[in-house]
């Protein structure tokens, strides 16, 4: 029989793949693999993008920095460079044979100093001084003429001293600066340093060599001093603080100039620490170690060994270290 049976199988069919399902897993792990490798990939980029966006930023925001670095630099440059030529065309006032254009020195004289002081007055706040007021007295002599540049009830105590061949000093609640350094910005300061001092005490202590190194060292501080030589910002001749060891003129001076000179050698251990340890650290325990040495009803003798005991008990082992062999090496402690 030639036709087919509709019932029987279809021998022309292919048979059954048993391969197929096989394929099947080997395509859906190939489509998966596709989709995680793009998933990682997208999110490779977008954690690479990530990275870039944010190393970019930092970038910017150092470079913003080091253009307001920069900025705050040229800034104070620009004030310096502005105050030194004022200086300059100031002093041939304030040394003028001429009382007019002396009188007029001494005012802008003072005016300057007064802008200095403000500044200087903020920095002593910063590191624990208070009560402190800007305006304190401050009258400009002239050696040669204290008659006319010194008021009658101060005559005879700025005769006396200059005689020492002082050139400032203070004295109950004014500064006295000879008018040929008025207008060098460490002079007055430092007058000022003895007034904050004594103020923070809320009494008038003993006129000793400590007082004497801590009067020269904040104002040098206050300057930031890296030149310490005349042409420096001080112009004046700082170049003991760079001292390693004591000089022959600060050991021997006798009479009461040798407070000046002995004080010397102990700024100048204050500012070897202070290169070692750091402006804030050394500029904060001096004060303390100030007020710690007069604290309410100690008397005055002994003031230099109480000062020097409490410096050394309130640094760090680092800075009690410092201070211990930058003393010991100027004779100022006993080894």
């Amino acid at each position: 029989m030639t036709q087919n049976d509709p019932d029987s199988p279809d021998k022309g069919s292919p048979s059954p793949d048993k391969g197929a399902p096989r394929k099947d897993i080997w395509d859906k792990i190939g489509t998966l693999t596709t989709l995680i490798s793009s998933v990682v990939i997208g999110a490779a980029g977008v954690a690479v993008t990530y990275l870039y966006n944010n190393r970019e930023l930092d970038i910017k925001h150092i470079e913003k920095q080091a253009e307001e670095a920069r900025l705050d630099a040229q800034t104070k440059a620009g004030a310096q460079v502005e105050l030194t030529k004022r200086l300059e065309a100031l002093f041939k006032f304030v040394s003028s044979e001429n009382a007019r254009e002396r009188a007029f020195g001494y005012d802008v004289a003072q005016g300057i100093v007064r802008d200095e002081v403000t500044r200087y007055k903020s920095y002593l706040e910063s590191i624990g001084f208070s009560g402190l007021q800007e305006n304190v007295r401050l009258i400009a002599f002239a050696e040669n003429d204290l008659e006319a540049t010194v008021p009658s009830e101060f005559r005879s105590t700025v005769a006396s001293v200059v005689k020492q061949g002082v050139v400032s000093f203070y004295n109950d609640g004014v500064m006295f600066v000879q008018n040929d350094w008025v207008d060098r910005p460490f002079v007055p300061l430092r007058e000022y340093t003895h007034y904050a001092l004594f103020q923070v005490l809320k009494r008038t202590p003993e006129q000793t060599s400590v007082e004497s190194g801590l009067a020269d060292y904040y104002p040098a501080s206050f300057l930031n001093l890296v030149d310490t030589s005349t042409k420096g910002p001080a112009r004046v001749d700082l170049s003991f603080l760079e001292d390693d060891s004591p000089r022959v003129s600060d050991s021997t001076q006798a009479g009461p100039i040798s407070v000046v000179y002995r004080g010397r050698l102990w700024a100048a251990s204050f500012w070897e620490c202070r290169k070692k340890l750091s402006r804030p650290v050394v500029d904060i325990i001096l004060f303390h170690a100030w007020t710690q040495s007069y604290q309410k009803g100690a008397d005055r003798d002994g003031a230099v060994a109480r000062f020097r005991d409490a410096l050394l008990s309130l640094a760090t082992k680092v800075g009690a270290s410092c201070f211990r062999e930058a003393l010991t090496r100027r004779a100022l402690l006993k080894s």
